[in-house]
C-alpha cells in the first residue's frame, strides 16, 4: 500500500505493531510527553504569529497535537490518524482538557487527504517512518504541499535510535533496525536511514528554504528522562516481538531471552543511552 494507492481502496495499516492494542495506545500518549519535553514543539521558526491553521499527520493519541492547540490558541488545530480507537481517545481528551480550537478525524495519510487545496499553514508530522515505507515519502510530501498555503511551513521529525553501552539493547536495536530494513521502511540494514533523507526528500518535492536542526534525548542512569525512557522502551519492545519475529531476523526464544536481562542493563548505575533526532522543515513556494 503506498500513498499513491486509489481514494477506494480499503485502508490498510501498515504500522509495524499492533495501533489498536490499549498497550501501545498507553505507550505512544506515554512517549509523547516524553519526546515533546525533550524536542519542544517546533523549530525556530521566523513568525509563528501567521499560523493560524495546523495539521499533525498520524497524530496517534493526540498529545502534540493538543499541546499545539494549546500554544496557539487563535490557530484550528487538526490530527488525522488511522485507528479509530485513537482518534476517539484523542478527541476525548481535548473536551476533558477543555480544548475549543483542536479537532481529531480518521484519516489514511497514505491517500489523498481530505482537505481542499491551501487548507493549512503548518503541517506536521513526528515518528513517520513507523508506518511510511521508503517509497511513500514522495507522494505523501506532495499531497502536504498540496493542502499547504503559499509560505505555509512542513516540519518533519524522525529518529535514527541511537546508541547505548548495554549489549542487550543494542542487540535489540540491531534486530529492530534490520526488520525495518526488511519491511522497506529503512534504507539500510545498520540504520533506518531516515534522517539522513529527510532534508533532500523535501527538496525533491519542491520545498524552499529547507533546514535541519539536530537534536537529542539522552536517558542515562541518573538523567531526568532515564525512567521513562527504559518505561517506553520495554513497552515497544513487547509489542514489536511478533513484528520482529515475522520479518525473521530473529526468534521468538532469543527475544524471550533478550527482554528478560533488559531490565538489568537499563536500570544499572552505569547505564548510558541516546536517542537521536532530526527536525527538517520547508516552506512551499
Amino acid at each position: 500500500m503506498s500513498a499513491a494507492s486509489s481514494e477506494n481502496e480499503p485502508s490498510k495499516n501498515t504500522y509495524v505493531v499492533d495501533s489498536e492494542s490499549p498497550a501501545e495506545l498507553a505507550r505512544l500518549l506515554h512517549q509523547d510527553r516524553l519526546f515533546t519535553k525533550a524536542l519542544g514543539l517546533l523549530p525556530p521558526l521566523p513568525d509563528k504569529s501567521k499560523i493560524r491553521s495546523i495539521i499533525d499527520i498520524a497524530c496517534g493519541p493526540g498529545g502534540w497535537t493538543r499541546e499545539a492547540a494549546m500554544t496557539f490558541p487563535s490557530a484550528q488545530v487538526t490530527g488525522i490518524d488511522l485507528s479509530e480507537r485513537v482518534v476517539a481517545f484523542a478527541q476525548d481528551q481535548a473536551e476533558v482538557q477543555q480544548i475549543p480550537n483542536v479537532c481529531f478525524t480518521v484519516m489514511d495519510a497514505l491517500k489523498p487527504l481530505n482537505f481542499p487545496d491551501a487548507s493549512f499553514d503548518l503541517v506536521h508530522g513526528r515518528l513517520l517512518n513507523g508506518f511510511l515505507s521508503q517509497v511513500d515519502w514522495p507522494p505523501l510530501l506532495r499531497e502536504c504541499q498540496r493542502v499547504l498555503r503559499t509560505g505555509g511551513v512542513i516540519c518533519l521529525t524522525e529518529a535514527d535510535w541511537g546508541i547505548s553501552n548495554g549489549p542487550i539493547s543494542e542487540r535489540l536495536s540491531a534486530l529492530f533496525t534490520q526488520a525495518m530494513y526488511r519491511a522497506k521502511h529503512g534504507i539500510s540494514p545498520s540504520a533506518f536511514g531516515t534522517t539522513v533523507m529527510l532534508q533532500p526528500l523535501l527538496r525533491k518535492a519542491g520545498y524552499q528554504n529547507v533546514q535541519g536542526q539536530a537534536l537529542y534525548l539522552e536517558y542515562s542512569a541518573g538523567t531526568e528522562a532515564h525512567y521513562s525512557a527504559y518505561q517506553d522502551i520495554m513497552a515497544a519492545y513487547q509489542l514489536l516481538q511478533p513484528f520482529l519475529v515475522s520479518m525473521q531476523v530473529t526468534t521468538q526464544e532469543e527475544l524471550d531471552h533478550l527482554y528478560q536481562q533488559l531490565p538489568s542493563e537499563m536500570l544499572a548505575n552505569d547505564f548510558c543511552g541516546m536517542w537521536f533526532f532530526l527536525r527538517a522543515w520547508g516552506e512551499k513556494p
